[in-house]
């Protein structure tokens, strides 16, 4: 079948918004999203693919302040998340990397997300910051690539998936060292943990969605001399990520392995 189409998506969208403080420790920001999405597709020999979709999408979040250096927040929104025009396109082509035909689906839906965060985070002097961070999505229809059997992938729309996770953060000046040579330096680290869960077909799989990884790990070291010179040295790794989901009823999943980079 043919590997050209024609393609073209239009977004309308408005918001309203309010920011303001409810008391003097409790800070208030809310409001919503209007959008309306129409995407469309044609290919030769193929039915047309048409969507449109109005959404309203609301957000908000308070913010609590005991002390003049300290914040809770608490925050929840809904977003969107809608197929590519590949992913729609029925026609397939063979990836040579990875030596399997990966074909689209007309068929797929947008998927809505609900995101649920509470954080705390104090902030001991100017450009430092320590928190601590639970959050929670659900995913309603999430896009998956799935195996379809003999060496074909595919897109389709799961059920439902959930993920629950933390996450830590702290940036500080190393000035407190009381040493001249240290003084100019600002260490930084951040290390999320994820659990998941998809339902897919109706089988449930306690795994993350597909290239969502189960940690994530960042930390830097960094010089700002007052002179203006400056450098700093990065590290990141990312868990074992699902890059290949397996033939329901058997086949084993394939991961992409962890690296230190």
């Amino acid at each position: 079948n043919s590997t050209s189409y024609t393609a073209n998506a239009m977004l309308n969208s408005a918001y309203a918004m309010y920011d303001g403080r409810i008391s003097k420790n409790l800070k208030a920001v809310g409001g919503f999203r209007f959008e309306r999405y129409g995407q469309e597709l044609k290919a030769l020999g193929q039915a047309d693919v048409k969507q449109d979709n109005t959404d309203v999408l609301p957000s908000f979040m308070l913010t609590y302040s005991p002390g003049k250096s300290t914040n809770v927040r608490l925050g929840s929104s809904r977003s969107v998340n809608r197929p590519e025009f590949r992913e729609l396109a029925s026609y397939s082509v063979f990836d040579y990397d990875n030596f399997v035909v990966v074909r689209g689906n007309p068929a797929l839906k947008r998927s809505l997300i609900t995101n649920v965060d509470l954080r705390y985070e104090r902030f001991p002097s100017a450009g430092e910051i320590m928190s601590v961070s639970l959050f929670y999505k659900y995913f309603q229809r999430p896009i998956e690539q799935i195996n379809a059997g003999n060496d074909v992938l595919s897109y389709q729309n799961a059920d439902v998936a959930r993920t629950y996770g933390a996450e830590v953060e702290i940036r500080k000046k190393l000035d407190f060292l009381s040493s001249p040579v240290l003084s100019d330096f600002v260490f930084y680290a951040n290390a999320s943990y994820m659990i998941g869960n998809v339902q897919l077909n109706g089988a449930n799989f306690n795994s993350p969605l597909q290239g969502q990884s189960p940690y994530i790990v960042n930390g830097s070291l960094s010089y700002n001399a007052k002179g203006g010179t400056s450098f700093s040295l990065m590290y990141n790794k990312v868990g074992p990520r699902l890059k290949f989901r397996g033939v329901s009823g058997g086949a084993f999943n394939i991961y992409e392995a962890p690296r230190d980079l």
